[in-house]
């Protein structure tokens, strides 16, 4: 199937944006986070809706975050029965913890939790790059995650839930969304440090700041008032136009087509007239007659207001009459009784009945040609009375038509009005703006080339101090705070087969591919080139690693006692597990998986760790096959596994395994 579509579910930033914050105020503001950081003091930031929060707590469970899993370890179980029921088959999400990120979210074999690394999506946004920092390699690699929201000054990663490839036709399912990293306090984002950027330049260019405000208060002035000026303009043309071409050309139409329906009325009137005075009681007065239902007719002949109902009525569904079947004289009968054989005539019963059936045939016999007569004249009268139907039917419509036409007349005009309205409202404000725009020309041309120079002048300046502003609070920004995050923030954790030890289906890999260039160490709006995507994974891999959380520790040939009797041949992978997931012995039928795409996985039927309550070597061998095999026996609760490996150091490195994952169970497992 096609993997679900990404869920965006990242809180905005309710704080002020670049245009609307004081940038004197900002850096004032920056000057004493940078203090308070200095001095070993914990500030929160307050303007961005809890997406820095801290994290005090690193069992905490924040799905809507980025901690990777809870601290709540509890598990459900399937009861014996139930288990037994099911063959032996184990539904997936029982082997994860109430606290894993996957338990309740994505499809039921949905089960392998992945994210990517976390990148600092900066506040303005570049060309999108490509993202496929978690990929699925097999013959071509399959990227899991997608683009992010840009422009949301915020740390995020891409976070996964996934099927691991584990389908009969090796199909990967995903379910993905892009969701921000908490980040402890007091640190700058980049909204932050630009405002505290330009704070400053205004500070070392006061004078050109004050030509700069009374400039551009100048320049929008004149702007705004030529833009009014010009929409005034604009839309009394629009609704000349409107009034005197549009509107007029539509009335036309409809008065048009008005006129051709009101047209057809009169013809479907005349016609009616025309078959109610002559065709109908010529070729209905015989059926009226036959059927004494001489009234009808005349109720449709003579009335001003004929309904459907009583035409339809009139000449209902023609029945052709049947030959009635002469009645089966009753016959005298055979008896043997005794050996000796008699006649037994039919009796009184029999008899009478016959008579009356006869009597009942003849009557239907003398009834006959009248109602074949009746028959005739119904389908002569039907033809008439049909047609008169869909004349009826043509003036119903024509006359529907009619109306909507004369609401839809009547709707024109109405807009017609407004618009006269609209047009002499907007005239009558004309010599208003005119004098406005004159007003505004006159402050902003004579300084039109000055102002220009002075604003140009201005953004040099500010252009040129951020950019060497902004990475001077590189140590103190978010974003350097973001790609310190390790895997116990939960970047880079990765369950599943990785590509190293891919089978036929594949496995998971996960690169650095950062979504955007880093704009605090290259302010890319300040006409400083971008980074280079290099060292932005420098500086994140450094601190971000990935961690493989569910490698495959082991996996060979065993053989496995059948659920009735003997052995079958079975290749077993060891996946490892952690506390909020249990480890699992997967095993393949018809081949090794690395080796034959045939190999087909036991889904339901891998062994969860979990479940096992109890692990034995047995001291005797076991003769399979005609050798000798060295086994173990796993007791779960719903059944006994003897598990057999060809040497003795296999069957040892097998069970210490299990026992290693079992040391590691979570408390409601031991229950």
């Amino acid at each position: 199937r096609v993997p679900k579509p990404l869920e965006l579910e990242v809180p905005r930033s309710r704080g002020p944006t670049t245009s609307s914050l004081d940038p004197e105020h900002t850096a004032m503001r920056v000057q004493s986070v940078l203090a308070a950081s200095a001095a070993g003091m914990k500030l929160h930031h307050q303007g961005q809706a809890g997406a820095y929060a801290n994290l005090t707590d690193p069992d905490q469970d924040l799905f809507q975050s980025s901690a990777f899993m809870g601290s709540n370890t509890a598990r459900q179980e399937h009861s014996w029965s139930v288990v037994q029921l099911w063959h032996g088959r184990r539904p997936f999400k029982e082997m994860l913890s109430d606290a894993h990120k996957c338990t309740r979210t994505g499809s039921k074999s949905e089960i392998y939790f992945a994210s990517s690394f976390c990148y600092w999506i900066p506040a303005t946004p570049w060309d999108p790059a490509p993202v496929d920092g978690l990929t699925w390699t097999r013959e071509a690699d399959e990227g899991m995650c997608g683009a992010p929201p840009l422009g949301t000054d915020q740390c995020m990663r891409c976070a996964i839930c996934h099927n691991n490839a584990r389908d009969y036709q090796h199909e990967l399912k995903t379910y993905a969304r892009w969701e921000p990293v908490p980040l402890p306090g007091g640190c700058l984002t980049d909204v932050m440090i630009r405002d505290s950027c330009v704070g400053e330049a205004n500070k070392l260019n006061e004078g050109l700041k004050m030509n700069y405000d009374l400039c551009t208060s100048l320049q929008t002035s004149f702007e705004k008032a030529n833009a009014e000026m010009l929409h005034a303009e604009q839309t009394i043309s629009a609704l000349d136009m409107k009034v005197h071409n549009e509107l007029p050309n539509r009335r036309h139409e409809l008065m048009v087509e008005r006129d051709h329906t009101q047209e057809a009325m009169a013809d479907a009137r005349r016609m009616m007239s025309r078959m109610k005075r002559r065709s109908i009681p010529k070729r209905c007065d015989a059926y009226a007659d036959l059927t004494n239902n001489r009234r009808a007719l005349r109720k449709i002949t003579k009335s001003n207001r004929i309904r459907r109902y009583d035409i339809e009525q009139f000449a209902a569904r023609c029945k052709r009459p049947r030959e009635p079947k002469e009645p089966k004289r009753p016959e005298s009968r055979v008896v043997n009784e005794d050996g000796a054989s008699r006649v037994v005539p039919p009796s009184n019963e029999q008899m009478q009945k016959y008579k009356d059936d006869m009597r009942n045939f003849k009557k239907q016999q003398k009834q006959l040609p009248r109602k074949q007569r009746i028959f005739e004249q119904c389908k002569e009268c039907h033809q008439v009375t049909d047609r008169f139907l869909e004349v009826l039917d043509k003036y119903d419509h024509a006359s529907a038509l009619s109306e909507e036409l004369e609401q839809r007349l009547q709707v024109v005009e109405a807009e017609r009005q407004e618009a006269m309205q609209q047009r002499s409202h907007l005239a009558a404000s004309v010599p208003t703006l005119q004098q406005n725009k004159m007003r505004a020309e006159q402050a902003w041309e004579p300084q039109k080339i000055q102002c220009l120079q002075a604003i140009q002048e201005y953004d040099n300046q500010v252009r040129k101090h951020t950019a060497m502003c902004a990475p001077k609070m590189w140590a103190q920004s978010c974003e350097k705070a973001c790609l310190e995050r390790t895997a116990q923030h939960g970047c880079a954790r990765v369950e599943g087969t990785p590509a190293d030890q891919a089978n036929t289906a594949g496995g998971i890999n996960i690169k650095c591919q950062p979504p955007q260039p880093s704009w605090v160490r290259a302010p890319y709006d300040m006409g400083v080139p971008p980074i280079n995507p290099q060292v932005q994974c420098s500086d994140i891999t450094r601190t971000q690693q990935p961690v493989f959380m569910t490698p495959i520790r082991k996996e060979g040939w065993l053989w496995k006692n059948g659920r009735f009797s003997g052995y079958n041949k079975r290749y077993f992978a060891f996946e490892q597990g952690h506390m909020h997931r249990s480890a699992m012995m997967r095993y393949w039928v018809n081949g090794n998986p690395h080796e034959f795409t045939a190999a087909r996985e036991r889904l339901y039927k891998a062994i969860i760790v979990w479940d096992i309550k109890d692990v034995e070597e047995l001291q005797k061998t076991q003769v399979i096959d005609g050798e000798p095999r060295w086994c173990f026996k796993a007791t779960l609760f719903y059944r006994t596994y003897t598990l057999c490996a060809e040497t003795q150091e296999e069957r040892n490195e097998w069970t210490s395994l299990i026992i290693d994952a079992m040391s590691r169970r979570h408390p409601e497992s031991e229950e």
